[in-house]
């Protein structure tokens, strides 16, 4: 049976192993219920609304492939402040929306409608439980098992039933067994629910197919060792095997093959009562047989003595047979004593080494917790250091372009001022030429009324009266002239100083606009040169045009005033 048990392939043991963290079965598995609820609705468009993990609310953003991981993510803007950005991830902008609101997902996390966990209540819990120990009973009756038997699990493990039926953490009949020894899993409970009670470390939990009744004693428990059995039907099956090799010629001879048959099954039961049980019965046997040899009926019985004598002789052999095969069971159990201490040690050590795996491993777990949980406060903190500097960056571009619009602005209104002050300054020009033109007309007509005058006192002389009349009319009109000339002269002088006072006043601004604009000057310097370039260029010929416009009017003036003296001339 062992040898057919051990050509079976192994099945995956479907004993649960012992987690930190929850797990979830069908009852309240919220990832089930999101998965069902996904598939209903398994396409998802931009402004959908949906709940994230059943519980938290938003609005889809984005839904696509990302740079940050593989596959399709949806992009939520959540309705209350519990997210992880504002829509961008790693500098790469998926959507818009206040920080702290943005969160991306897989697709299978979302849900249109909000997930209730049902938490079991009190009769329902009582149902399972009846529903259990139905089940419990049930399956007693199917493997032939009992609670408060002595059973074993795989054929090391070995301790008594606890419990019997069907668990929450995996389907099929499971039995629950304490163990005799701490190499269990668990103190009866599997997943916080308790299926029956023992210490730590002494519960285990197997398929009901897998557990097998013990019938005989456990000399283990009494050692006080945990041990792998060694059955001895290994060493009766082959001594069986040979038994029954050499037994199949003597089926004739009932009387002496029984009793020697006898003797063989004594010598099956245990090595050390082999030559008690065998050697006792055939030196009887020898001893009747010849007794009745040396009888006076042998004479009658020789042929039967002759079958006898072969037939002993033949159990001699089987007897010597027997012994040699006694002796390599007792260095074959030898040997497997041997193995037996060899892999105790083994065990023990690989115990050992176990346990300093397990103790590095947990340093190592700890170690890389520590090391996790520091790297997460730095990240956490350069997340909050590259917003800030974000924040920075995007004021500093913001008051960028104000500097630009400020730059702008400056060099308008630059323009603008030099353009005025060109303006006056043209004017002044021009007014300075025509209060020297005006000087000089008047110079030239102080000098022709001082010559009109000589002649009219020597007019006065020569005429008469009469003339001196009209003669003084004519100087009364040309006095009135003379004080309409003043006139202009004096206008042209308040002219004058107006533009002055403008002058100063655009010197003044320009040289504020100067002290502003200075450090923009410098990049604008050749900008500037080449447009006053082309002022003084344009000034030039705006000065030209002025120069001959008043050349004319002093030709048509000169030419009036020299008419009018002719006329004067004639008329004396």
């Amino acid at each position: 049976m062992e040898k057919e048990d051990s050509k079976k392939p192994l099945k995956k043991s479907a004993i649960p192993r012992y987690t930190n963290t929850k797990l979830l079965t069908r009852i309240n598995s919220k990832e089930s219920l999101l998965s069902v609820s996904s598939c209903v609705a398994s396409k998802w468009l931009v402004g959908d609304r949906c709940y994230v993990g059943g519980t938290v609310p938003g609005r889809i953003a984005f839904v696509g492939d990302t740079r940050f991981g593989p596959g399709e993510w949806a992009g939520v803007v959540l309705d209350e402040p519990v997210g992880k950005n504002n829509g961008s991830v790693a500098g790469v902008m998926y959507f818009q929306c206040a920080p702290n609101y943005g969160l991306f997902c897989r697709l299978s996390k979302l849900s249109k409608q909000p997930v209730v966990i049902q938490q079991p209540d009190a009769a329902s819990a009582l149902r399972d439980e009846s529903q259990q120990e139905s089940a419990s009973t049930a399956a007693e009756a199917d493997h032939n098992l009992r609670v408060g038997d002595r059973v074993s699990a795989g054929g090391c493990r070995r301790g008594v039933l606890r419990f019997l039926g069907p668990t929450d953490f995996a389907e099929g009949i499971w039995a629950g067994i304490e163990l005799d020894q701490p190499y269990g899993k668990n103190d009866g409970s599997v997943h916080r629910k308790r299926y029956f009670t023992c210490k730590p470390l002494y519960g285990l939990f197997a398929p009901a197919h897998k557990v097998v009744l013990e019938t005989f004693p456990n000399f283990d428990t009494e050692m006080g060792k945990k041990t792998p059995i060694v059955r001895h039907n290994v060493a009766s099956i082959v001594r069986t095997r040979r038994n029954q090799s050499l037994m199949g010629s003597q089926e004739s001879l009932t009387s002496l093959s029984s009793i020697h048959s006898s003797a063989s099954r004594r010598i099956r039961l245990g090595v050390n009562a082999l030559s008690t049980s065998c050697n006792t019965p055939l030196k009887n046997d020898l001893r009747r047989l010849k007794s009745d040899s040396l009888s006076p009926n042998s004479s009658s019985s020789t042929p039967t003595v002759t079958a006898l004598h072969n037939a002993l002789k033949e159990k001699e052999q089987h007897v010597e047979q027997l012994i040699q095969e006694r002796d390599a069971d007792r260095s074959e159990l030898a040997q497997l004593l041997k193995t037996l201490e060899q892999t105790k040690n083994e065990v023990e050590n690989l115990r050992e080494e176990e346990k300093r795996t397990a103790d590095d491993f947990r340093i190592k777990i700890d170690f890389l917790q520590t090391a996790l949980e520091t790297s997460e406060k730095e990240c956490k903190h350069w997340r909050e250091m590259y917003e800030t500097e974000k924040q920075k960056a995007d004021d500093l571009e913001f008051r960028m372009e104000e500097e630009m619009c400020s730059k702008n602005d400056l060099k308008l209104r630059i323009s603008a001022l030099e353009e005025e002050r060109n303006k006056t300054e043209n004017q002044e020009l021009m007014t300075m030429e025509k209060y020297k033109n005006l000087q000089e007309e008047m110079k030239m007509l102080s000098a022709e009324h001082d010559q009109l005058k000589k002649e009219l006192c020597d007019l006065r002389t020569l005429n008469s009266n009469a003339e001196i009349d009209d003669i003084k009319e004519n100087n009364s009109k040309l006095e009135e002239k003379c004080k309409i000339l003043m006139e202009n002269f004096d206008n042209a002088q308040k002219n004058n100083a107006d533009l002055h006072h403008m002058l100063d006043q655009a010197k003044q601004e320009l040289i504020q606009a100067k002290e502003i604009a200075q450090k923009e000057k410098e990049n604008a310097s050749t900008y500037a040169e080449k447009l006053k370039e082309l002022e003084i260029s344009m000034l030039k010929q705006k000065v030209l045009s002025k120069s001959n416009a008043v050349t004319v009017d002093r030709k048509d003036s000169s030419t009036s005033f020299g008419n009018t003296c002719i006329v004067i001339l004639l008329a004396i």
